[in-house]
């Protein structure tokens, strides 16, 4: 496997709010089979559990639009 890794020419990788600064926030929601207020809902009920910034974000869009959230059971953050 290292062999591979020194053949790469190119690594992307995710690291919000350890290397991007600023606010994160909900700016459109598109979805193909479902109301956006209904996604919306669904998204923020599994991201209740989560600090990362883009489910703060989601969250702060769901309290935003005044929405009940759903009770998740047998959540686990992997």
């Amino acid at each position: 496997h290292l062999e591979n890794l020194g053949k790469s020419t190119a690594i992307a990788f995710d690291k919000t709010g350890t290397i991007t600064n600023g606010t994160l926030e909900v700016k459109e929601i598109i979805t193909f089979i479902s109301t956006e207020k209904k996604a919306l809902i669904k998204a923020a009920s599994l991201e209740k559990y989560s600090h990362h910034p883009l489910a703060k974000a989601i969250i702060n869009k769901s309290k935003e639009l005044k929405l009940k959230l759903e009770e998740i059971e047998k959540v686990k953050s992997i």
